[in-house]
């Protein structure tokens, strides 16, 4: 995602990687992945893997105004949060 100007092209979607980013002047989080949900971007999520409790810390996650939010997204996203999880187990 290293073309913003074509990913807000293609999909209307802003997106900036915040790492870099003084925390002050962040408008999400230091290490904000985007949610891609069929060929939507929805939103973005702040996880974070912490490796002495093996646990996906999930610190936020902003949805997109136009994202119509259902038990049925936020169970898909929450299993997909889930199996991220258990890939950083098999790492």
């Amino acid at each position: 995602m290293w073309d913003r100007n074509l990913i807000f092209a293609l999909f209307d979607f802003a997106y900036k990687w915040e790492i870099y980013t003084p925390q002050e002047k962040r408008k999400y989080g230091y290490y904000v992945l985007p949610i891609l949900f069929g060929e939507q971007f929805i939103g973005r999520v702040e996880a974070v893997f912490d490796r002495k409790t093996k646990k996906l810390q999930v610190r936020n996650i902003w949805y997109e105004p136009r994202t119509r939010k259902s038990l049925q997204l936020e169970n898909k996203v929450k299993d997909t949060l889930e199996r991220f999880e258990q890939f950083h187990l098999r790492r």
